[in-house]
């Protein structure tokens, strides 16, 4: 769930050591979590224009190519939206069971 949070991954990661997470669900994490942002970021750099372009006035003419190619193919347009939706459902849902889970252990340590 951190590695989702809006902060640099310098201080996640510096923040994930403070409070001695293991080795190995930090590395499993940030592979699963770092992984798609990596790409993802490629691919929007790759296909967005260039400062030169932009300067030029062709910018626009980037992002309409970029867009069209998602107009055409409507069905994979939807479907990924559709996993991103069911994906995020998937992470809350996981996430409230987890805080439950915390609760109820701070409950008894408490106790």
């Amino acid at each position: 769930m951190v590695r989702f949070a809006p902060i640099p991954t310098t201080a996640k990661a510096m923040g994930l050591a403070a409070v001695e997470v293991p080795f190995g669900p930090f590395l499993l994490a940030s592979s699963l979590f770092g992984a798609p942002w990596s790409i993802l970021s490629a691919v929007v750099g790759s296909s967005l224009a260039s400062l030169p372009e932009v300067l030029e006035g062709r910018g626009d003419e980037k992002m309409r190519e970029l867009l069209e190619s998602w107009r055409q193919q409507p069905i994979l347009a939807t479907g990924l939206l559709v996993a991103s939706v069911l994906l995020t459902a998937l992470l809350i849902a996981k996430s409230r069971k987890m805080y439950c889970t915390y609760r109820e252990l701070m409950a008894k340590a408490s106790a």
